[in-house]
This record gives C-alpha cells, sequence and structure tokens, in this order.
C-alpha cells in the first residue's frame, strides 16, 4: 500500500545518506558517489537477485556501499600503514614541494585500492598526487641530475609473510642526496590496525 512505499522510500533515502557520509569519511564525496554507481551497476548487472532489485531500493541503497573486498580492504590498510610512516620521514625533504608522484610499478594492489590510496595521500599531504615512475618524471623534465625540484617521489612494494605479517619496502626520493627509505621492513596486524615497528627497521638514508 502507500504507507508501505512511503516506507521503502524513506528507508532508501536513510541508506543512500548514510553511504554519502561513509563513502566522505572514507574519501571524499567525489569518489564516493562514483564508486557508488559502480558498484550499483555491478549489483544490478551480477547479482542474482536482480530482478527483485529494485532501483532506489533498500537493498540496492545497502549493496551499494559494497566497494571494497576483504582482501583490499587489508592492503588498503597495509599501504596507508607505509604511507604513514614513510611521510613524515626526513621531512625536510618535503620541503618546499607541490606534488607526490607515486610509483606504484612493484605494489600490486587493484585498482579500487589505488584509487582510495591517492586520494588518502592527498588528504593527509594537502598535495596533488601523480602516478610516475623516476623514468616518467625525467622524461617530463621534472627529475634531473640535481633531483626533483618541486616534489617527491615515493615508491612501495608489499609481500604477505604470514596472515598478519606483511613485508615492505619503501623509498622517499627527492635527490641522489636526498632520500630515505627502507627495503625490508615488517608491517603487523596488532587487532584491527597494521603497525610498523620502527626497532624492527633498518632505515637507510642518502
Amino acid at each position: 500500500g502507500e504507507a508501505e512505499k512511503m516506507g521503502r522510500k524513506m528507508a532508501a533515502v536513510l541508506c543512500v545518506a548514510l553511504c554519502t557520509v561513509w563513502m566522505t569519511a572514507c574519501g571524499g564525496p567525489q569518489a564516493g558517489g562514483v564508486h557508488l554507481k559502480e558498484s550499483r551497476q555491478n549489483v544490478s548487472e551480477s547479482s542474482t537477485n536482480a530482478s527483485a532489485l529494485k532501483e532506489g531500493s533498500e537493498s540496492d541503497a545497502v549493496l551499494g556501499e559494497v566497494v571494497l573486498s576483504e582482501q583490499e580492504q587489508e592492503d588498503l590498510a597495509v599501504v596507508k600503514a607505509i604511507f604513514d610512516w614513510l611521510y613524515p620521514l626526513d621531512d625536510a625533504l618535503n620541503e618546499g614541494i607541490e606534488w607526490i608522484a607515486l610509483d606504484t610499478t612493484e605494489l600490486e594492489i587493484s585498482d579500487v585500492v589505488k584509487k582510495q590510496l591517492f586520494e588518502y595521500i592527498g588528504e593527509q599531504s594537502g598535495f596533488s598526487v601523480r602516478e610516475s615512475t623516476a623514468q616518467e618524471l625525467k622524461d617530463e623534465g621534472l627529475l634531473g641530475e640535481q633531483g626533483i625540484r618541486t616534489g617527491i617521489l615515493l615508491t612501495m612494494s608489499m609481500q604477505a609473510e604470514e596472515a598478519d605479517t606483511r613485508r615492505f619496502s619503501a623509498e622517499k626520493y627527492r635527490s641522489p642526496l636526498g632520500a630515505i627509505g627502507v627495503n625490508d621492513g615488517i608491517v603487523q596486524r596488532d587487532g584491527t590496525v597494521w603497525k610498523i615497528d620502527d626497532k624492527q627497521i633498518r632505515v637507510f638514508i642518502s
């Protein structure tokens, strides 16, 4: 009846509002909007209950939230922990930068995780973030013999060790005499949080 329609409509509106809040908290309204649309489309096409899901129904809005798989959530938490550890190291290297480049060549993460990582780096640093290798920066004239004048290059990789442990390498590069990082670091899960123990890390500086 009419009351049931109204109830469903209000539930859908509430769910969409909650989704928006959740998306904003986890990666900005723009990204959230895109993920929500993409997820809805995927749900409608792939779900066995597709015929039962009407546009804007409560189920559809709730399922629209599902952006990352469990593995992707874990990957994102680990790479965020690596960035949080790497970025403040030798903060003199960050002086006067206008952008951050991230080399993901060795970083085996999905495009969804990569997108959210780039958004996270932008939010935490306040700078624009681009995906580039050292060679690409050289080709663009942004990396010369003296190093990078207006930005920094971050490089990351990680491998699963055990269920709650990842090994990683990470470097922050500004110039041949301005670089810092680790070749064999360890990130461990502590409850629901992934942490890096500074005591277990041998940092290199150039």
